[in-house]
């Protein structure tokens, strides 16, 4: 009988497994509690004879064997062996219950599909699942114990209703050494046929389902079969089994408590009685034992399956399922809550406390600040760029993320950002860059104003986009969301398609303030382009605000007094009515001292 404990157990709390300490039925006191008095009634005539009858000589001998077989004891992998094959044995044991057959899917799709309320209909549903249920008793009296005493012949499965005498006939009639517990399967099958031919079962789909369902009690009955046929391998049990009881035996010797007038090592005190050692033999031997009595479920063990009480269940739903509850059904009526479309289920005073929210999830909760809010999106008609180059930073990987390039049909080349970005920090005077330095802030590319970004006096890495140039003008305006860019150096060639149109371009160190010549063409004008003047985008305010002529001036002088800005590179200069036609508030002495410095770099990345 199996011993269940879980209730129990169904709340912890101090000392829960405690009270199951005290229970006998399926406990391991009664597994071990004999082997135990045998060990220690075996220790204790040892210790006798040691302390008694051994004479001094007998007794440095004895000393002298105990003492080895206490240095080699632990030699023995006990715990290891034992240990495995107890998990092995477990999972056998789980995988076998998961096994046993259940009638209950067969029976729902007899219900379902024989049909006929009559005595013919009711005799094909009942019969069906007698023989069902005959196969799953003929199966456990082949591997079962407690069945096998329960119905030890057929006479008996005659009298307790599985069986006719001429069901049991028919059976002796067939001349096989095999196990027979598949016929009636075969007889469930003839049926089932017999009753389609009738017009009890539709044809097609009902029969298909019937047979699965039986398909699938069949395997398992099989499978039950094999599990008893195919055990653990006897060398493995006997392996565990040697092994335990010969570390205990060893033990008698080596675990002796030796006169202390010897001053042996670890005998300064002499105990008499072996704790700790009674402690490693109950639960050694009481782990050997928990794989001896799960090794065969099927047995008559305490924490055995329970087989008999299975082959009654399983009678008794199966004829309530297909007979008496056959076609019976209650009145149908409105539930209680049919105009609520959200129902509130009532709690008993002892389960209040048990009422929780409805769980949301974790994230729930959490809320951004306003300034991480907005989303950056990308152009969808733009493709991004194929950069060879590795990332250098988190900045470069947003960089890389958020610019994308264009191919225009006059073979000019595009920089696009999305309008909305965060400011980013100033750039730091004390950085090696490879690109050129700016002025200002990144929300003046992105509306495309025209502030004199003024190089750094560092010698640009490529060439450079004229503002003059005829890519420029011959888009007739310029759109606030784009800027110039800088082209990389010919050895640094991208490999991507937008560069296919573009003409041979020159070093910018090979640039000149009095010869500049534009990546797309050599035969660029020199001065203002007369196109650039006449398609001047919308005024936009300066992102420096009220302090523009002040922050302007400031940078201006700081870069005035760097040493190294002859070495720039040169560009056009800009027109002064362009410079104050994109920046109304800018004065013309600024304007002329912007157009002083003549290097104008928008590659803020």
């Amino acid at each position: 009988m199996t011993i269940t404990y879980q209730f129990d157990v169904s709340t912890a709390t101090f000392c829960g497994f405690a009270k199951l300490l005290g229970k006998w039925r399926g406990s391991i006191y009664k597994l071990v509690y004999k082997e135990m008095l045998v060990y220690c009634a075996g220790f204790t005539l040892i210790s006798l004879w040691y302390r008694l009858l051994m004479t001094e000589e007998q007794k440095r001998t004895f000393e002298k064997v105990s003492l080895y077989c206490a240095y080699y004891l632990d030699l023995i992998p006990l715990s290891f062996v034992l240990g495995f094959y107890v998990m092995f044995v477990v999972q056998r044991w789980w995988n076998q219950f998961t096994t046993i057959p259940w009638p209950d899917r067969v029976m729902n799709t007899v219900a379902m599909y024989v049909h006929g309320s009559d005595d013919k209909g009711r005799l094909i549903r009942r019969t069906l699942m007698r023989y069902l249920n005959l196969s799953f008793v003929l199966i456990l009296r082949s591997i079962s114990i407690a069945v096998k005493k329960r119905f030890p012949t057929p006479e008996h499965l005659i009298e307790a209703g599985f069986l006719t005498q001429e069901e049991i006939n028919i059976m002796d009639k067939i001349n096989i050494k095999i196990n027979k517990y598949w016929v009636p399967m075969n007889w469930f099958i003839n049926l089932v046929n017999q009753a389609r031919k009738e017009g009890r079962i539709d044809d097609g789909a009902p029969v298909k389902h019937i047979l699965e369902e039986l398909n699938n009690f069949r395997s398992k009955t099989s499978l039950l079969w094999c599990y008893d046929w195919v055990t653990v391998p006897i060398v493995y049990t006997q392996v565990v089994t040697w092994a335990t009881h010969i570390f205990f035996i060893v033990c008698l010797i080596g675990r002796q408590y030796l006169d202390p007038v010897q001053k042996y090592d670890r005998h300064d005190i002499d105990m008499y009685v072996p704790f700790f050692t009674m402690l490693q033999f109950f639960f050694y031997m009481g782990w050997l034992k928990v794989a001896e009595q799960l090794i065969n479920p099927f047995g008559e063990d305490e924490d055995d399956f329970e087989t008999n009480w299975l082959v009654d269940r399983h009678i008794q739903v199966s004829y309530l399922g297909v007979d008496e509850l056959y076609g019976k059904l209650p009145k149908m009526e409105k539930d209680i809550f049919w105009d609520d479309n959200h129902p509130n289920l009532p709690y008993t005073q002892a389960t209040l406390i048990h009422k929780i929210p409805n769980y949301a999830g974790s994230t729930a909760h959490l809320r951004l600040s306003g300034n991480k809010e907005p989303m950056f999106h990308q152009r969808k008609d733009v493709p991004p760029i194929e950069d060879d180059k590795p990332k250098q930073g988190v900045f470069e990987n947003i960089k890389n993320k958020v610019l994308c390039c264009q191919k225009e049909p006059t073979s000019s080349l595009w920089r696009k950002i999305s309008v909305k970005s965060v400011q980013i920090k100033p750039i730091s005077q004390k950085e090696t860059l490879h690109r050129t330095r700016t002025l200002g802030r990144r929300e003046s590319l992105m509306a495309g104003e025209f502030l004199a970004m003024l190089n750094r006096g560092r010698k640009k890495r490529g060439s450079e986009v004229s503002l003059h140039s005829p890519m420029l003008s011959k888009r007739g305006s310029l759109t606030p969301d784009c800027h110039i860019i800088s082209i990389p150096e010919e050895e640094e060639k991208p490999k991507t398609a937008l560069w296919g149109g573009l003409m041979t371009r020159r070093r910018s160190s090979d640039m000149s303030s009095g010869s500049t010549s534009s990546f797309v063409s050599d035969e660029i004008p020199k001065g203002p382009h007369p196109h650039f003047e006449s398609t001047l985008p919308k005024p936009y305010k300066s992102v420096f605000g009220n302090n523009s002529h002040q922050k302007l001036l400031d940078r201006l002088s700081e870069i005035e007094n760097e040493s190294d800005t002859t070495e720039a590179s040169v560009l056009p200069t800009p027109t002064l009515a362009v410079i104050t036609h994109a920046f109304p508030e800018i004065n013309p002495e600024i304007g002329k001292r912007l157009m002083a410095h003549n290097t104008v770099d928008t590659t803020n990345t």
